[in-house]
């Protein structure tokens, strides 16, 4: 939750080199579950939610995975 908006935003504009046109946040509280035999409830911490708007671009992911999963599909084959 260290990250701010402009955080967020520079860091798709340096990393990745898109242009961002607005940049949304929110807490989003961690979930409560019991634990059964004690009867306590614990809870997951918080994270936040950021919404990236672009313009008129489209983000693809990089392929950081290539070598491993052609790996894999000739040892499946």
């Amino acid at each position: 939750m260290k990250m701010t908006k402009f955080d967020i935003k520079n860091y798709f504009e340096k990393i990745y080199g898109l242009k961002i046109a607005k940049v949304n946040t929110r807490i989003q509280l961690g979930k409560e579950h019991k634990v059964m035999p004690f009867g306590i409830t614990r809870r997951k911490s918080d994270y936040k939610v950021a919404y990236v708007t672009l313009t008129d671009q489209t983000f693809q992911f990089p392929d950081l995975f290539s070598k491993y999963s052609r790996e894999a599909a000739t040892q499946l084959s």
